[in-house]
């Protein structure tokens, strides 16, 4: 007769879920349009392995004490490091370093997978999840970022009502999840207006809430510079401090202050140019 205390618990792992059939069906048709409105942009579908050797992450690299430490890692049979993959964009890296001769430029690519994170878990924050990426490898213009919002925006509205859930945080400060990292933020919000073709050509005056950090930032500061703004932008270049409430307001009024003086720009012309002007696009010579 066995014994009962040793008898294994079923039990699931923190931070782990298990899908039902609706919940699989469901997925399965979103991915569906996701795929269908990235193929008509020209991306390709491209599959790499859950796992990668750990030096070739490139942000999670296990240490001797912590082997572990943000990702899921291993040692293989000839004692090199190997983890299951945390994001997607490590892996794209390394096909395209070991396929670049081969691959037609600029590359445009989608990959949809499961990803690994080995962080404590909490509401919303998962050790398994998934993630549907879309790049442009070898482009060299900066079309290639606007073809990506414009992309998403399709996207977005092929999802129909997924298009509200996702853009309401964007446009709304108070929904706005305190994960949205700066750049993300630029990102989300040309988003936003190009998924919004009224309001892009419309909008004069900036909604109460202006992506901080990043290139809108040091573009912000450059005009600062020489004179075209009467302030510095608050917050820094690095970091999340200018979602704080004030510093907000404050770039919000350099964006006001820039959209007087070019009363015949919308304001996505404004933010796309101080955008440029931020990431030293050659073009955004002719901003100053």
């Amino acid at each position: 007769m066995s014994d009962a205390s040793n008898k294994v618990k079923a039990r699931q792992p923190r931070g782990l879920a298990d899908r039902g059939p609706a919940e699989l069906a469901a997925s399965e048709r979103m991915l569906a349009k996701i795929r269908e409105s990235y193929e008509l942009y020209g991306f390709e579908a491209v599959e790499t392995p859950f796992i990668e050797y750990t030096d070739a992450l490139g942000k999670f690299l296990p240490d001797q004490d912590r082997p572990n430490e943000g990702v899921f890692s291993f040692q293989d049979d000839d004692e090199q490091w190997l983890s299951l993959r945390y994001d997607l964009t490590a892996p794209l890296a390394r096909y395209v370093a070991e396929n670049y001769d081969k691959l037609a430029k600029p590359y445009r690519s989608y990959r949809a997978g499961y990803v690994f994170r080995n962080e404590k878990p909490g509401p919303g924050r998962f050790r398994q999840f998934m993630q549907f990426d879309a790049d442009t490898v070898g482009a060299a213009s900066v079309a290639a970022d606007a073809e990506i919002c414009m992309m998403a925006a399709d996207t977005l509205e092929k999802l129909g009502r997924a298009q509200e859930r996702w853009l309401s945080p964007i446009l709304n400060p108070k929904e706005r999840p305190p994960y949205i990292g700066a750049w993300n933020a630029t990102a989300m919000f040309m988003t936003a207006l190009f998924g919004q073709p009224a309001l892009a050509q419309t909008q004069k005056l900036p909604p109460p809430m202006l992506p901080p950090g990043g290139p809108i930032f040091a573009g912000l500061s450059l005009l600062h510079c020489t004179g075209i703004l009467s302030r510095s932008p608050a917050g820094s270049e690095l970091d999340d401090a200018s979602f704080e409430p004030g510093a907000i307001y404050e770039n919000n009024g350099l964006f006001s202050e820039l959209c007087k003086q070019l009363p015949d720009w919308s304001l996505i012309d404004v933010h796309s140019g101080v955008y440029m002007l931020g990431t030293r696009h050659p073009h955004s010579g002719n901003w100053v």
